[in-house]
């Protein structure tokens, strides 16, 4: 009950942002996407899991809806006004999962001012890697941080956006007490974002980059401290007839606190033996390429590397390291129906345990299966 209140609180909204319902233009569209993959975990991969208490959803076989990018939605525009609200399957059970993209944009002709939830600047999409929910390589290597409420100002190829405050941490580990330390998060600011995009010739050039600041006070003595946060990077695609590949990378320090979403281990700061910070520093890159071979079938394949490590000079290493690589083919049945068959593997290499302070084995992960999927 409590969803559906959510869904028919969302038709108000349209009908509310788009006024006379007689002049505005309704657009519905939606995707549903089947998941049927098999995965096969290495024993360290599962030894590892197991030593943290985790488990990877991504096992053994699947055939299951795609419930994250499954989707309904609908534009309503009204003279240089647009309202867009899309929503997914709720399996989770929990209401918030259940609305992607809320928002109202006004259009005052060099740009576009947004207000609501969408996609924020730090989305940067180059793959179509299609497993483990069509997963994009964006845990791996490249850089994202899903959807958030957010004033945005587009103005032709610049994009800058006041994001909600991150503030991803509740806890941090501590030197000092050698536990994780919980506090209270008090944030002055919001997460401020850009992107800027240029396009010459065959070339599409991406530069990116944010920053978020919040304190934290300890429980245990009522110190403070500031959690800074930053990212920068870029990317580049050259197109060239029905070839097109892409390169990008980006530099971030703590990540975790920044919202970005990592699939390493350990992306937050730490606390050291003065309960002073102790950043962490990532550094991704993917690289992506495909081949239009005709009007039903599309070849790509794709390669990224993420890296975290804290900045500290203690005698142990402090470093977390993955690597991914696939191929797939795309090939269309019929218009906006689609199957892409994929196989890939995932290499969680060296992973750090802040308990004992050493690094292990992480183990590995290999898939093949396909995606299948209906537009309309």
């Amino acid at each position: 009950m409590k969803n559906w209140l959510k869904v028919w609180g969302i038709a108000i909204l349209l009908s509310l942002l788009a006024g006379n319902g007689h002049a505005a233009d309704w657009d519905f569209y939606g995707s549903v996407k089947l998941q049927v993959f098999n995965y096969e975990s290495s024993e360290e991969r599962e030894n590892h899991l197991a030593s943290l208490g985790e488990t990877d959803p991504y096992t053994n076989f699947q055939f299951k809806l795609d419930k994250y990018t499954t989707k309904l939605g609908a534009w309503v525009t009204h003279d240089d006004l647009t309202a867009v609200v899309e929503i997914r399957p709720d399996n989770d059970g929990v209401g918030d999962d259940v609305m992607r993209l809320w928002y109202g944009s006004w259009d005052f002709g060099g740009g576009e001012l947004l207000i609501g939830q969408s996609w924020t600047p730090l989305n940067m999409f180059y793959s179509s890697a299609a497993a483990e929910d069509e997963n994009n390589m964006l845990d791996y290597g490249a850089l994202w941080e899903l959807r958030h409420p957010m004033i945005q100002l587009t103005y032709k190829g610049l994009k800058l956006a006041l994001v909600e405050p991150g503030d991803e941490t509740s806890s941090f580990y501590s030197r000092a007490s050698w536990i994780m330390e919980a506090g209270k998060i008090e944030t002055k600011m919001p997460k401020i974002e850009a992107k800027y995009t240029h396009e010459i010739g065959p070339a599409k050039i991406d530069v990116y980059g944010g920053y978020n600041s919040y304190d934290f006070t300890l429980n245990s003595n009522d110190k403070t401290v500031s959690i800074d946060s930053y990212v920068a990077g870029a990317g580049l695609t050259l197109t060239f007839g029905d070839f097109k590949m892409s390169g990008a990378s980006y530099f971030a320090q703590n990540a975790g606190p920044m919202g970005l979403l990592q699939t390493v281990n350990y992306s937050d700061p730490e606390l050291d033996a003065n309960n002073d910070v102790l950043d962490n520093e990532s550094f991704g890159w993917l690289a992506v390429a495909s081949y239009i071979v005709n009007d039903k079938i599309r070849l790509e394949a794709g390669y990224s590397e993420l890296t975290t490590e804290l900045d500290d000079d203690a005698v142990w290493s402090t470093k977390d390291e993955t690597a991914a690589y696939y191929f797939q083919v795309r090939y269309t049945v019929f218009d906006k129906f689609f199957i892409v068959p994929e196989v890939g593997f995932i290499d969680y290499k060296t992973a750090y345990w802040a308990w004992d302070g050493r690094n292990g084995d992480a183990g590995d992960k290999s898939y093949v299966g396909a995606k299948l999927q209906y537009d309309f």
